[in-house]
């Protein structure tokens, strides 16, 4: 508003004018920054989500998707040139918004699996116990059998 007023002197107002733009084009890398960091942090509850199953299997491209990722966040934290790093971040916000969007349509395929997982190692799990339980109770009557045998 200072560029404005008319109590101040030309260049004054140049100055103003351009601390404005400055001011607005670090506003707009924060915006980028900030819409980055909430893809990254989906990707990351979508890999903890399904991390007891091969992702690998329903997207076949999953491991290029996290290094396009990593190479995400290292521009994020290594560049200090804001006019380029702009032009990158562009582009790296669009490839990391389409990363997410196959990855969550992959979500169903991966509920599938992992349900299929999840009940594989109950069934695992309940087997073993029946083992041990028979395994158990085996050693009993083996034992009951050589008690009679040596003590009657």
């Amino acid at each position: 508003m200072r560029t404005f007023d008319p109590d101040i002197s030309e260049s004054d107002k140049k100055e103003n004018f351009q601390k404005a733009i400055n001011h607005c084009e670090r506003a707009s890398y924060d915006i980028l920054d900030a819409q980055i960091l909430f893809y990254v942090d989906i990707c990351k509850i979508f890999r903890e989500d399904y991390k007891l199953i091969v992702i690998s299997n329903i997207i076949h491209d999953f491991l290029e998707d996290c290094r396009k990722i990593e190479d995400i966040m290292e521009l994020l934290k290594n560049t200090r040139d804001k006019k380029t790093y702009s032009q990158q971040i562009e582009k790296s916000l669009e490839e990391i918004s389409t990363i997410s969007k196959k990855w969550e349509i992959a979500r169903e395929e991966l509920n599938k699996t992992l349900n299929d997982a999840i009940n594989k190692n109950w069934q695992s799990f309940i087997i073993t116990v029946r083992n041990v339980i028979g395994l158990f109770g085996t050693g009993i009557a083996f034992g009951m059998v050589i008690w009679k045998f040596c003590f009657k």
